[in-house]
């Protein structure tokens, strides 16, 4: 779909959970998601960035029950798997373009999210961001005090492919102005055994954890 191309024309900070399980004992889960985050020195960042993050989980959680409705589950289905989840808050920040720039580099090259969900509050006013559907790009509408709500790998595994994630991208065109969105991903716990909901022989049972951590491998080696 999108040829090899530049790195994306994007900015981020990321910060991931705020609370460290006290019972935690796999090494690798504290190194890979249990960092402390470096605040950057900015008066109140912090603690709007954590009131923001809360929200989310929240939020979250509430999609979650919504999820198991849909898919004829018990309304609390997925609670035992999401008391402590490894979610992540990012803020990307894509700079404006230029009149001639190189249109084979976007602001997010085609990707899709590793986790359950992701809750995208993208600026007022702006746009880019596209789906993949029926062989096209489609433009998402951007209405204003409203969200964009993708699944990721880990549900479509999850509800054994009957569920379909979204391969999304944000193209860049010449003179766009810039461009700033908070993303929430949402991933259960770390221990957590996602077990495929549906019968399926292709598809088997994996820790929620080891496979996000697996999924960055991949894409940065």
């Amino acid at each position: 779909m999108d040829k090899k191309s530049s790195p994306d024309l994007k900015e981020s900070f990321n910060g991931g959970p705020l609370k460290v399980p006290k019972d935690l004992v796999d090494a690798e889960a504290y190194k890979f998601c249990y960092q402390p985050t470096l605040w950057p020195d900015l008066e109140g960042f912090k603690d709007a960035w954590q009131a923001y993050y809360w929200a989310m989980e929240l939020l979250a959680e509430r999609l979650m029950k919504v999820f198991a409705e849909a898919l004829g589950l018990e309304r609390e289905y997925f609670n035992p798997v999401i008391k402590s989840p490894i979610s992540a808050l990012r803020v990307i920040y894509h700079p404006a373009t230029e009149k001639n720039k190189e249109l084979e580099q976007q602001r997010a090259g085609a990707h899709t999210d590793y986790g359950s969900l992701t809750i995208l509050l993208p600026q007022p006013e702006t746009s880019g961001l596209q789906v993949f559907h029926n062989k096209e790009w489609i433009t998402v509408p951007n209405p204003d005090n409203s969200f964009v709500i993708n699944l990721g790998d880990l549900m479509a595994l999850w509800t054994s492919g009957r569920w379909q994630l979204t391969l999304q991208r944000f193209v860049a065109l010449s003179n766009q102005p810039s461009r700033k969105s908070l993303m929430f991903f949402h991933q259960p716990d770390w221990d957590a055994e996602i077990n495929p909901i549906f019968s399926n022989a292709n598809f088997k049972t994996f820790r929620s954890g080891p496979y996000l951590m697996e999924r960055f491998k991949e894409v940065n080696t």
